[in-house]
């Protein structure tokens, strides 16, 4: 009986120093990006935004991104998000004023991201039509991005930008 409890031990004792060793002497995991570039990255789009630098506004964008604007119009790449933008920048929102606020950040595999924010746009000479404004001179949208962390920085894979419409009236 003796001899079957030491087996038993042994057995025991071999297998977990076993098992420790195949899960410590495996390569070891990448660690996560740092998520908190995005929200340098993400910030960077009202500055671009008030500069009236369609440019800048999609330097993080991978050059195959979608965007998706407040009015479902899609956008399939970075060169035609810029085109879009740079023709609002010189027409209803020429004097526009956008300021964003982070509201989400999240990981997403070992190297995505899906990130929201609320963007704040005031001073627009006219919204495009069919579009009403949050409240009177203010349009608020919330902004849904997938980004991909690769070579060392963070790209824009794609990106929805939806406007938040005004509250009905009696409800809370």
């Amino acid at each position: 009986m003796r001899s079957s409890t030491v087996s038993t031990w042994t057995l025991a004792t071999v297998l977990c120093a076993g098992m420790t060793l195949l899960t410590s002497c495996g390569p070891p995991s990448p660690p996560p990006p740092d998520l908190a570039g995005i929200e340098e990255l993400l910030l960077a789009l009202p500055e671009a935004w008030n500069r009236r630098d369609a440019g800048a506004w999609v330097a993080n964008f991978d050059q195959e991104s979608g965007f998706t604007n407040i009015l479902g119009m899609h956008f399939p790449d970075r060169r035609a998000n810029e085109a879009r933008h740079a023709e609002l920048f010189r027409t209803i929102f020429a004097n526009s004023t956008l300021s964003a606020e982070v509201l989400d950040v999240r990981p997403v595999g070992a190297s995505g991201a899906l990130a929201e924010l609320q963007f704040t746009l005031v001073g627009y000479e006219r919204l495009p039509p069919d579009m009403e404004e949050t409240e009177p001179g203010v349009l608020r949208t919330r902004m849904l991005t997938v980004l991909e962390h690769r070579n060392g920085a963070w790209h824009v894979l794609a990106a929805q930008n939806t406007a938040i419409a005004p509250v009905a009236a009696g409800l809370p």
